[in-house]
């Protein structure tokens, strides 16, 4: 598992999750706080670019349930179409991509986009109960889809990211279960102060 900490960059919060321009490796990755269906029209930029998948509500990071039916994912389809290649779409539990189904569903899909999976934001206030259940289905279902991996820790008073090891996700599950099912070649990204602060949630 050690090798895991080789993989990571790690990023600073100023937001509810984690946003910014990210370099791995000489490979630059910049994380919008915009989604697909509300932004399709995204500018060039020179790295990759990351943002939400959206809902069809009025509020990005509210529920709406017609997010989880056909039409949420043809809304998401038509979105693609006008998304930069390679764009990738981050999860959250009030979007159209918000469980490990509809993340598998979009890693195996032709759509010209790919998966940043983020376990954090695809928490919902009625999982957290069984949250490390979530977590195992999470990586089980679409880690070997994912192209990037966005690992935060979660403030479940609040709902939104915080840095490694100061909310209530088990870091040592999230080490492991990235160690069986996160293919080697992905990059992750982990909100933390510095890499040991990571490595130590992780327990490397």
């Amino acid at each position: 598992m050690s090798a895991i900490a080789d993989r990571i960059t790690c990023a600073s919060l100023t937001g509810p999750w984690l946003e910014g321009l990210v370099t791995i490796d000489g490979d630059q990755f910049i994380l919008r706080d915009e989604d697909a269906i509300a932004s399709p029209c995204l500018p060039r930029s020179q790295g990759r670019t990351v943002i939400w998948s959206g809902n069809l509500g009025p509020d990005r990071f509210v529920a709406d349930p017609r997010s989880w039916l056909a039409t949420g994912w043809a809304q998401l389809e038509h979105a693609t179409e006008s998304l930069p290649r390679g764009t990738l779409l981050r999860p959250h539990a009030a979007h159209v991509l918000s469980d490990a189904m509809s993340a598998r569903k979009l890693g195996e899909s032709d759509l010209g986009v790919e998966l940043a999976l983020s376990p954090a934001s695809m928490m919902a206030e009625s999982m957290l109960d069984e949250r490390d259940d979530h977590l195992v289905r999470i990586f089980e279902f679409a880690a070997a889809h994912a192209a990037l991996l966005i690992l935060e820790d979660l403030d479940c008073d609040l709902m939104r990211a915080t840095h490694a090891g100061e909310g209530s996700l088990d870091g040592k599950l999230l080490g492991q279960l990235i160690d069986t099912y996160l293919p080697l070649h992905v990059p992750i990204i982990t909100a933390a102060n510095n890499l040991t602060a990571a490595a130590r949630w992780l327990h490397l």
